[in-house]
């Protein structure tokens, strides 16, 4: 009898248990699947093939490895601007210098990684890139919406003013 009282209760919980793990799982596979489904209709996959992917790797990796050094080497010349900047008594000759320094750094890099873009876009077939075009085309909108940037907080041209306002045109003043 006293057995009865444990193992019935026992049984019923290891049953709710397997049920609920059960049911679980079978919502995650009808959500997974109604997902795909819906990414599907919505925009199709942009695919590349194995060799793509891997010289686009190697792309990335190489510039990765050819512009490490001018990163460093420009958050360096960065920090020393700053630091001159802060003495008592700034030498402009050598601000100045430094300044150009850092901005033919800066061009350098931009310069890379346009090449990097111009190398990975040279690795697509005509297709991949009217996808990528229609595709980029589409999810601009989705973003951005037609204000202007979601995140910058909507406003006439998609900005805040200094408090909060939105900045209009006929209110910034010449002069």
């Amino acid at each position: 009898m006293r057995m009865d009282r444990v193992a019935r209760p026992l049984a019923v919980l290891g049953a709710l248990v397997m049920a609920g793990s059960a049911y679980a799982q079978q919502s995650t596979t009808v959500e997974s699947e109604a997902k795909s489904a819906t990414q599907a209709q919505v925009a199709p996959r942009f695919t590349i093939t194995e060799e793509q992917r891997a010289k686009i790797s190697s792309l990335r990796d190489q510039f990765k490895l050819d512009t490490a050094q001018k990163k460093a080497t420009l958050e360096v010349q960065q920090h020393k601007l700053v630091e001159m900047l802060r003495q008592p008594t700034v030498d402009k000759p050598a601000v100045l210098a430094l300044n150009a320094k850092i901005n033919a750094l800066r061009t350098e890099l931009s310069d890379a990684r346009l090449n990097l873009m111009l190398a990975i876009n040279d690795q697509f077939t005509p297709e991949q890139k009217e996808q990528m075009k229609r595709f980029r085309k589409g999810s601009f909108f989705k973003r951005h919406g037609r204000g202007g940037c979601g995140d910058c907080g909507g406003g006439r041209f998609g900005h805040r003013g200094p408090i909060g306002q939105d900045v209009k045109s006929s209110t910034v003043q010449k002069g």
